[in-house]
């Protein structure tokens, strides 16, 4: 479900937010809301700009439909909270633009590439960027992308076990004009994480932007660097599990506990492969 505030009055807020997003336990992985609980909150410890959470108990029309995951929605509103100086384009791009690879020199054709802020643009920094990568050596395309928050986007996904991202789907993601031509890469949509076994450590050789970025040796190596400290700072088990208390401290007595034990284990079981995946892994391409 999406709340949308000024969907009649413009100007219109609730605390200052225009829009939230309502996620339920959609058929997957058990305790979804409790996942996006979980792994929001990593990305926020990790230092990336990613959406508050909360749950809500969720009421329409005096008919009760149990707890939902709250979720901040990325909009222009977003970006002033999580930005000193909030500049360029907004984009949340899904198939087949979200692959990232050059199509053609007009918007037109990437009728996938989901403009979300502002209201008006003409697309001239995405576009640029587009040729650059299609074109570009790794030093031109770190003129127009942030590689650190694109290999930080990658190492988190790979750490928090989310399949459903951008090399092997090609969506799942934002891109931010941070800076005027140069764009950085935000997470989204994390009610699948924490899945033991997906996605596995060289997936983001799938992409296309991100296998150009691992070609590079230093890239590669940064990439490597970033797994690990996501595995060791916020996406470690003991931060994890915190978290996960914390979730069932609030909402426990909705779901049975055997399956925040479940989740738990799901979570000591995925650190202990990851960690024997790296040992293993010296070199993805």
């Amino acid at each position: 479900l999406k709340l949308d505030f000024n969907r009649y009055t413009e100007t219109q807020t609730l605390d200052g937010l225009k829009k939230l997003n309502l996620n339920n336990n959609f058929d997957g992985p058990p305790l979804t809301i409790v996942r996006d609980f979980i792994s929001y909150n990593a990305w926020k410890e990790f230092g990336v700009a990613a959406s508050r959470t909360a749950f809500a108990e969720v009421s329409v029309n005096q008919e009760y439909l149990g707890i939902y995951a709250l979720v901040e929605q990325v909009d222009g509103g977003f970006l002033k909270r999580n930005f000193s100086e909030p500049y360029g384009d907004l984009y949340k791009p899904e198939q087949i633009s979200g692959s990232l690879e050059y199509r053609g020199p007009n918007i037109s054709d990437y009728p996938d590439i989901g403009h979300k802020w502002p209201d008006e643009s003409d697309h001239s920094s995405l576009l640029h960027a587009l040729e650059v990568l299609h074109t570009g050596q790794t030093g031109d395309i770190a003129q127009v992308f942030d590689l650190e928050s694109i290999l930080s986007y990658l190492a988190g996904n790979v750490a928090l076990g989310i399949f459903d991202y951008y090399p092997i789907t090609g969506h799942n993601y934002y891109l931010y004009e941070e800076q005027p031509g140069r764009f950085s890469m935000l997470p989204w949509d994390m009610n699948g994480s924490l899945e033991v076994g997906n996605p596995h450590i060289c997936s983001p050789t799938e992409g296309y932007l991100s296998r150009k970025l691992l070609e590079e040796p230093a890239l590669h190596a940064r990439y490597f660097e970033l797994l690990s400290g996501f595995l060791n700072s916020a996406g470690s088990v003991e931060q994890l599990i915190a978290r996960l208390n914390h979730a069932q401290s609030l909402i426990g007595s909705e779901f049975p506990p055997e399956v925040f034990e479940g989740l738990r284990h799901e979570i000591m079981m995925r650190d202990d492969w990851l960690r024997s995946e790296i040992e293993v892994t010296s070199a993805c391409l």
